[in-house]
């Protein structure tokens, strides 16, 4: 199965309880695993997921984006 280049997620955990967050994680976590070569936008406001997923975050402040340093 071909694989997209990009995959956009808003928000894509915010309107679900813990335990459907939990099986989302899950489910993006083994897409990862499996499809290395797909970027992923994901945005969020959420720090912990943040982390979770991103090899690099940038934000948006005063209409600037700015690349974030992981720590």
């Amino acid at each position: 199965m071909d694989c997209p280049e990009y995959l956009i997620l808003d928000e894509p955990f915010d309107a679900l309880d813990l335990n459907m967050q939990d099986k989302v994680v899950k489910i993006l976590n083994r897409y990862l695993e499996l499809n290395k070569e797909t970027t992923i936008i994901y945005t969020t406001h959420n720090e912990m997921y943040q982390k979770k997923f991103a090899d690099e975050i940038y934000e948006i402040k005063d209409h600037q984006i700015k690349k974030v340093e992981m720590k």
